[in-house]
This record gives structure tokens, C-alpha cells and sequence, in this order.
């Protein structure tokens, strides 16, 4: 398929415009059939999906007819079945299939399996191409709002606490092994309790105070709050293929893979993967 926006007729209504991608999973849903009207430029007219030439591959079920030399062996002979493997007088034993470990995922047992109703909702909730760029920034925006206030809080709390356990402890010199392994770690430790506390918000509110600015909310694919174990998958795979759990330059390259893919999708993957979908409510493009 091309690089095209199609609509499409949903109980008497035009919907859309909406991308190849997003076109093809809501035909494997079933929300899109074969007769159902779509229309793209440059066509003239609205068409059945199963009549129009880019879509009807998706349709097709019946396969052609079989050569000529294949059904003239059959006819001749019934009892010939030309596509029958050669039968070995010692069976042999299949070999058992070999389980490969599972990727992980920090998301629960039933958000791991692929919904085909979910994905093709979460499809249709992406952001249009033109809104994109927009979008991510928004996005960006917000995040690092929560990120710095967190982090500004978490750092007082901190220096406030080692200011009465440092003293004349040799552990705690400004050169020390330890405060140099210290202020290594500081940073991803700090982002990874943010995703904790980034979970309750969500899964309480569906929104933190930087999405409240800018008037983003998340919900899964039914416009439902998320539970707690939902939130926090996303948040941890946030952090790990957004934030590149803040680990020297790694954060820059996840920060650049997490736009494109953005741009090419209209949405992220941690969003894609769990089944979420986020809101953009009244702010416009």
C-alpha cells in the first residue's frame, strides 16, 4: 500500500482520515469489510473496500485455479492425489519444538498477549501526520516538567538527609569512592523512582501535573483509568526505551528512536505495546 489518508464509512458516518497502517489493522479487526465504503484521493467516488485495488489483496480468501497438467493427472486418476508426500515405511518422529525465553515485558500476563480489537483502537487514536511534530513536543514538554520537579524535590530531600549523616565520615569526602559511584548512580535511581511515583498518578488521575497542562490524559484502549500494574509497565518501559534509564548518552539516542517512531506512527511504542491511548483534549493544532 501507498503512503495514502483514507476515510471510511462506520454507521452512515465518514471517519478517517486515517494512514495505510491504521487502514490495515481495523480490516483485520473487522471494523473495516469488504463492503465497506472508503475513499482516497484520487479516487472520484466512495468504493467497497473489497472492489478497490489497493484493498482487495485483504479480501481475498479464494484461491485460483489450479494449473491445467495438476487437475488433467487428478481427473485421469482420483485416486492420485498429486501434492501427497511420499509415505517412508519408518515414520519419523517430529522433533520436539524448541521454546525460545520470552522478551521481557513489564506489562501483566493479559496485556502481553496481542488484541486485535485493541490494537486496531489504539491505531485509530493515533495522531494525525500533520499534528506530530506538535504532539511530541507537547509530550516532551510535559514530561520534563514532572521529571524536573521530582528531581529537584528527591535532590533537597537527599541533601537535607546527608547533610546529618555526612559529619567527619571519611565515606562520605568529596573524592570518596563512594560519592563518586554515588553521584554516578544519582540519576537513573532518581528517574527510575519517578516511574513509582509517575504509576500512582496515572493510575489515579490518568494524568500528572505536567499532562495537566497541557491537557493529555491516559487510558486504555476502552477510555478507562489504567490499574496500577498497567501504569507501572508503562512507566518502567518510559524510562528503559525513553529515558534510556538516564545512563551517560543513552538517553539522547532512545530520546531520537522514541521521536521518529512517533512520527511514524502517531503514537509511542510503550503506548502501542500496553494498549494505551493518550488524550490530547482541547488543545489545538
Amino acid at each position: 500500500m501507498t503512503d495514502r489518508k483514507w476515510h471510511y464509512e462506520k454507521d452512515g458516518k465518514s471517519e478517517g482520515p486515517v494512514t495505510d497502517d491504521t487502514l490495515h489493522a481495523l480490516i483485520e479487526s473487522g471494523e473495516v469489510g469488504a463492503d465497506t465504503l472508503v475513499w482516497s484521493q484520487p479516487m472520484k467516488e466512495w468504493a467497497k473496500a473489497g472492489e478497490t485495488e489497493e484493498l482487495k489483496g485483504y479480501f481475498e480468501e479464494t484461491p485460483p485455479p489450479l494449473p491445467d497438467s495438476v487437475r488433467t493427472v487428478a481427473e485421469n486418476d482420483p485416486a492420485v492425489d498429486p501434492f501427497a508426500a511420499p509415505v517412508s515405511a519408518t515414520p519419523k518422529e517430529a522433533p520436539a519444538p524448541v521454546a525460545e525465553p520470552p522478551a521481557w515485558n513489564p506489562y501483566p500476563a493479559d496485556k502481553q498477549a496481542r488484541d486485535p480489537e485493541r490494537d486496531a483502537k489504539v491505531a485509530g487514536a493515533a495522531v494525525p501526520g500533520n499534528a506530530r511534530p506538535l504532539r511530541a513536543l507537547m509530550r516532551f514538554g510535559a514530561r520534563a516538567i514532572d521529571t524536573y520537579i521530582f528531581l529537584m524535590v528527591a535532590i533537597f530531600v537527599l541533601a537535607f538527609i546527608m547533610g546529618f549523616m555526612a559529619g567527619d565520615n571519611p565515606l562520605f569526602a568529596t573524592r570518596s569512592p563512594v560519592t563518586q559511584l554515588g553521584s554516578f548512580l544519582l540519576f537513573p535511581v532518581l528517574l527510575c523512582a519517578y516511574a513509582l511515583v509517575e504509576a500512582v498518578f496515572i493510575s489515579t488521575w490518568g494524568r500528572t501535573l505536567g499532562k495537566f497542562i497541557f491537557g493529555m490524559k491516559v487510558t486504555d484502549a476502552n477510555g478507562n483509568l489504567l490499574s496500577t500494574g498497567d501504569a507501572l509497565g508503562r512507566s518502567l518501559n518510559v524510562w528503559i526505551k525513553g529515558l534510556g534509564c538516564g545512563v551517560l548518552f543513552i538517553p539522547l539516542i532512545t530520546f531520537i528512536y522514541s521521536f521518529v517512531s512517533f512520527q511514524n506512527h502517531g503514537s509511542t511504542s510503550w503506548d502501542r505495546d500496553g494498549g494505551f491511548i493518550v488524550e490530547y483534549g482541547t488543545w489545538k493544532t
